[in-house]
């Protein structure tokens, strides 16, 4: 599995400054990622000034989601995601969660404590 498999449109670029993106830095990779592979993704919510970044979350945690359970080459085993039912808390509000599941070698790092808040 690539990265282009997960979003159609995916993209590694190299900032040369003479691009039509202003404020990126100069020599500095960008992953790039067309809005319109993000699942319900607007451009109210996607703007980086005015926008919902719990929107952007939400939206690539679930096209996430989408791409690897209808991935059609050899399924990877070692990241999965998975979707449980829709849990309705209210008349109009429910809570969907998705869960990320990877295999890691743990052998190379050791998991930090979250800092104090």
């Amino acid at each position: 599995m690539i990265p282009t498999d997960l979003f159609a449109g995916y993209q590694l670029e190299t900032s040369d400054g003479a691009g039509s993106i202003t404020g990126l830095a100069v020599s500095t990779e960008y992953v790039c990622i067309p809005r319109s592979e993000i699942h319900n993704l607007s451009s109210l919510n996607a703007n980086a000034s005015t926008g919902d970044a719990r929107e952007v979350i939400f939206n690539m945690v679930e096209q996430l989601e989408r791409s690897l359970n209808a991935y059609v080459g050899t399924a990877p085993t070692k990241v999965t995601a998975t979707r449980a039912r829709l849990s309705v808390t209210g008349d109009t509000t429910g809570n969907q969660n998705i869960t990320f599941t990877s295999s890691v070698d743990i052998t190379g790092f050791t998991l930090q404590a979250e800092p104090a808040s």
